[in-house]
């Protein structure tokens, strides 16, 4: 069975094809000791149900919705500017711990045209950049940037913060 046929002949309450997109996704981390496989299966058994769930609505989606703008993830690793693409004014959705990468990510509604790539379908409208950083409590804040919001990964919380225009 290919990532197609996962994606589009089958429905999220399908536990085998759920626990082949978790595997799928701690396989992508290049995780292969069995205890640490195990250890993180409930977590990518979440995941792959969203995702699977997320999929199916995207197939039956109502013809009245919007299919020029959709939520994109951006996981940010802390003390390090991250360039992403996007107007400033695209609001960002959610602040939280990226679910997959257990590191701060931002959610941020991306406006889309048509591509001229067949293959692609939809790009990103325009060629805008926003910059991220991630901070840690206690650390300095860069001037010149605004709070965007806050998460808690594991022991940490972390501090997003954009730059100004």
């Amino acid at each position: 069975m290919n990532a197609k046929t996962i994606v589009t002949d089958t429905m999220p309450n399908d536990e085998e094809v759920v626990e082949a997109a978790a595997l799928a996704i701690i396989a992508a981390r290049g995780v292969t000791d069995e205890n640490t496989i195990a250890s993180m299966l409930p977590v990518a058994l979440r995941d792959a149900r969203a995702v699977l769930t997320l999929q199916t609505q995207a197939q039956t989606r109502d013809p009245a919705m919007s299919n020029d703008r959709q939520v994109w993830k951006y996981p940010l690793k802390p003390g390090m500017p991250h360039a992403i693409p996007g107007h400033r004014d695209s609001p960002i959705a959610l602040v939280a711990q990226d679910p997959v990468e257990g590191v701060p990510a931002v959610w941020i509604e991306q406006t889309l045209e048509p591509a001229d790539d067949i293959a692609v379908k939809w790009q990103l409208v325009g060629d805008h950049c926003r910059t991220f950083i991630v901070v840690g409590t206690g650390w300095d804040v860069p001037k010149a940037f605004d709070h965007r919001g806050s998460c808690v990964c594991g022991e940490h919380v972390w501090h997003i913060y954009e730059k100004r225009d």
